[in-house]
């Protein structure tokens, strides 16, 4: 992931509800896969095995444990995840946020710090 943005939202009254919002910047895909990209409603990511610098495979040999080439997979290879966009929310286990089952979709993607602000405001006047 390319971070462009670090957000602290704190809540003095309650600081378990505090939260990071950390906003990414658009990452462009490696290629590895020809035909792939985000949508517009999810950010998208990338995963792949890397087995040397530059020399990448699709997700699918870490799973099969060869090169689409039919040669094991080195000692060596490491399996990434791309993060090419959107935002990641960071909250306390015990937060109203992560207690409701209605935000487990990343509705916190498409949304402003301050308007996940007021949602958490919300819950903590409810």
């Amino acid at each position: 992931m390319k971070p462009r943005r670090l957000i602290l939202k704190s809540f003095e009254a309650d600081p378990a509800q505090s939260f990071l919002l950390l906003e990414l910047a658009t990452l462009k895909t490696t290629g590895t896969y020809e035909s792939y990209g985000p949508s517009s409603k999810t950010f998208g990511q990338e995963e792949l095995v890397e087995v040397g610098p530059g020399k990448l495979y699709e997700r699918s040999a870490w799973d099969e444990g060869v090169t689409p080439d039919g040669e094991d997979l080195p000692s060596n290879a490491n399996l990434l995840v791309r993060f090419l966009g959107g935002k990641v929310l960071f909250v306390t286990k015990g937060s109203h946020w992560n207690q409701s089952p209605s935000t487990y979709g990343g509705e916190h993607s498409y949304m402003e710090a301050a308007d996940i602000r007021s949602v958490v405001e919300s819950w903590m006047r409810d």
